[in-house]
């Protein structure tokens, strides 16, 4: 049949209904037409196709051969074409988000908290890659990452100052023993220290010589040392009492709460790289980008007055950050100036 003999989704709709309840009267209440209007349809429809399709009497309705042969293919392609048209409305409501972020942020801090990001935001489908992201890589429309860098720029991606992270050994609190001995950081040679180290080291990783250095330690490679590839293997060597750590707060937030890892001393020096969120510059008011950047913000821009990242469940925001017009101006792209604390910026 030509296209243009095709008949009309309505009439087909229309012949389905009747041919199911055999009475124009419930087809036309079903489909809130008048009995008029279905059966001017069904006319069309007998008359497009050239062969009646019901037998008419004054107390029945009945379907003709060529009604019985049609209503099949009709009844299930109505059907598939109602499976499309949601298939497409929920294709349409969900938003895809590709969120990037070191291999130890994306395991040891995301992980735990990107479910509440999903129930105030169900309509985003979200996909975490543990990859090392450059503002040059940054290129799909649907992305946004978590790094730690120095202000990288490109004219392509958006760039914004998250806040610099404190670092401090941890270690099991089987290591320090019932009555939690005291050490001293100058005690940590007589300790196995776990290294993360090679070439897929994580950016999130910091080198004990950032420790050892500051506090003017000489013996920086004790005997006794564990080098692994993430620092997520380091931490969970450190809660398994087989050393200390070098930890960013951020990643061993959930390990201190739970008491599985502890701070064995009270200092802690500054990160030397900051936290930056980065997303391409065309996609920056997109909704899902704007929601998960203003949720960034209730749980990292959250500074004490050191600037340095605190470390808790949760920190109260002003409400105008939740203003778009106002976020972007609160989530700015260059770091604003730091305090300085021992001897470093933080």
């Amino acid at each position: 049949m030509p296209k243009a003999l095709l008949p009309s989704c309505q009439s087909l709709r229309v012949f389905e209904a009747a041919a199911r309840h055999l009475n124009f009267t419930r087809a036309a209440d079903e489909i809130h037409l008048t009995q008029g209007a279905v059966s001017q349809q069904i006319k069309l429809l007998e008359d497009r196709l050239q062969t009646r399709l019901f037998r008419r009497s004054k107390r029945h309705l009945s379907l003709t051969k060529s009604g019985e042969r049609l209503y099949p293919p009709v009844r299930a392609l109505l059907a598939q074409l109602h499976l499309l048209l949601d298939l497409a409305q929920a294709s349409s409501d969900t938003e895809s988000l590709v969120i990037y972020a070191p291999h130890c942020i994306a395991s040891k801090w995301l992980a735990h908290r990107l479910p509440e990001f999903q129930a105030q935001n169900p309509n985003i489908r979200i996909r975490v890659r543990s990859a090392p992201v450059t503002p040059d890589l940054l290129c799909e429309e649907d992305s946004i990452a978590i790094t730690l860098a120095e202000g990288e720029t490109s004219s392509s991606v958006h760039s914004e100052y998250l806040g610099r992270d404190t670092v401090f050994p941890v270690c099991s609190p089987q290591i320090l023993g019932k009555n939690k001995k005291n050490i001293k950081v100058d005690d940590l040679h007589n300790f196995r220290l776990l290294h993360v180290g090679g070439a897929e080291r994580d950016s999130c990783c910091c080198d004990w010589s950032l420790w050892t250095g500051h506090f003017n330690q000489v013996d920086t490679t004790p005997s006794r040392t564990l080098c692994f590839t993430h620092c997520a293997m380091a931490l969970e060597a450190a809660s398994a009492g087989h050393g200390f750590a070098l930890a960013r707060g951020l990643t061993v937030e959930k390990e201190l709460r739970l008491g599985l890892l502890v701070k064995p001393f009270e200092q802690e020096i500054a990160s030397p790289t900051p936290y930056y969120c980065l997303c391409p510059k065309e996609s920056l008011n997109q909704g899902k980008i704007v929601a998960f950047r203003q949720w960034l913000s209730s749980n990292l821009l959250c500074s004490d007055e050191s600037g340095t990242l605190p470390h808790h469940e949760s920190c109260e925001i002003a409400s105008d950050i939740l203003g778009l017009d106002e976020s972007n101006r609160r989530l700015t792209e260059t770091p604003p100036n730091h305090k300085r604390r021992n001897g470093h910026a933080v």
